[in-house]
């Protein structure tokens, strides 16, 4: 597949991502499993998200529970008006967004400067996905949207990047471990474990066991605090 190709499949895909017929079917009752995380955002609805970043290309992909949301700042989302509009706000994100304003991506970054032995650039070393597209404070919603979501869409992602390592954070590895399709591809990762290189999706891959950014984020935490020293060193080789 040519870079133009994937483009192209990466875009089409983010557009079905934000228009979810079971997002869409929320205000009919119709959501089902998703109906928890969907309430959760209130009265201001944030189309399901399909990655942050240049994710076709960057060499670590983060995959965490669900984006965050805060309910008690309603906002507005951008209007886009084709796939590929939409594509490139998506890759773009870093770009004009800093990472000071999300604890979660500060930690991230600081594990992605730990596995490329240099500092890490948000959105061209590392992008960023979710288990599950819908966005809810603290993670609300998740453990029921989970299966379905992760089954839909995680994988096709995946089957998209070129990254050499893909890092599962906190309930993301619940995802791995039970709802990836196809099922060959699931692998009960556990927190602090790294597995591979192992085929995934396509490309020889490292998989990374990790807490969730948000849980473990004091400024300081060293990739070194959570796998252990031949681990961390593989991913460097790997990446290097």
């Amino acid at each position: 597949m040519t870079q133009t190709d994937s483009k192209e499949k990466l875009a089409s895909f983010g557009w079905e991502v934000a228009h979810c017929p079971h997002f869409e079917a929320f205000d009919r009752g119709l959501a089902g499993v998703c109906s928890d995380v969907i309430e959760s955002q209130g009265t201001f609805r944030r189309p399901p998200e399909g990655w942050t970043g240049r994710v076709l290309t960057a060499p670590i992909i983060f995959v965490t529970s669900n984006p965050n949301t805060d309910v008690t700042k309603p906002g507005s989302d951008p209007l886009f008006n084709s796939p590929q509009d939409l594509a490139m706000f998506n890759d773009s994100y870093f770009d004009s967004h800093a990472i000071s304003g999300a604890r979660s991506w500060q930690q991230m970054q600081k594990w992605a400067s730990d596995m490329l032995g240099r500092q890490s650039l948000p959105g061209s070393d590392f992008g960023l996905t979710d288990a599950v597209r819908c966005a809810s404070p603290r993670q609300l919603g998740v453990d029921q949207a989970i299966s379905r979501c992760s089954g839909l869409y995680l994988g096709r992602l995946f089957a998209l990047t070129e990254a050499r390592v893909v890092a599962f954070c906190g309930k993301a590895l619940i995802a791995l471990t039970h709802h990836l399709q196809p099922a060959k591809y699931r692998l009960d990762l556990r927190e602090g474990r790294v597995v591979g290189p192992i085929e995934f999706y396509g490309r020889d891959r490292l998989l990374v066991g990790l807490r969730h950014p948000a849980d473990v984020y004091h400024g300081s935490l060293q990739l070194s605090a959570i796998l252990e020293a031949k681990d961390v060193t593989r991913l460097v080789c790997a990446l290097a």
